[in-house]
């Protein structure tokens, strides 16, 4: 099996190892599913690199097998606010939160962590427009001020 010899995401790969037997549905669909979304984040860091980058140069955050193993985890068991997730080397205690706030704050990590990139290939595409002649207008950032309701006294 995949043992983690090279692998990407070892961690879905142990669990795949470990846990995975026919007819074991309550294992076999978190797995499928984890891998589905390992595939889909390798996808998403290849779209960020060169076109032709083939798929296996592709390296994702450290973290990221981890993040899917337990929000697939998660999701079909239901969490448990409070509890102790163990395994794998990264016990840690959780405090309990609604999921959509969870799932909220790691698709803002998700997204804050694009910024970076996004911006970087937003000024090759500006300065590569500007060698070419093309001239782009100069638009200010806008703020991103939260809205506040204003509070009644």
């Amino acid at each position: 099996m995949h043992g983690g010899r090279g692998s990407k995401f070892p961690k879905i790969d142990v669990f795949g190892d470990v846990y995975v037997r026919p007819g074991n549905e309550l294992a076999e669909s978190p797995h499928t599913t984890m891998v589905e979304r390992s595939q889909l984040v390798l996808q998403e860091f290849a779209s960020q690199l060169p076109p032709y980058t083939p798929i296996e140069s592709v390296d994702p955050p450290q973290d990221a097998g981890f993040q899917i193993f337990t929000e697939t985890l998660d999701q079909t068991l239901g969490r448990r606010p409070g509890t102790y997730c163990r395994g794998m080397g990264n016990a840690r205690r959780r405090k309990p939160r609604p999921h959509s706030s969870a799932q909220s704050n790691s698709q803002v990590t998700a997204l804050t962590a694009q910024v970076p990139t996004l911006s970087s290939q937003m000024s090759v595409i500006l300065q590569s427009l500007a060698q070419s002649g093309i001239l782009v207008p100069h638009f200010d950032v806008p703020t991103s001020e939260p809205v506040h309701p204003e509070h009644p006294h």
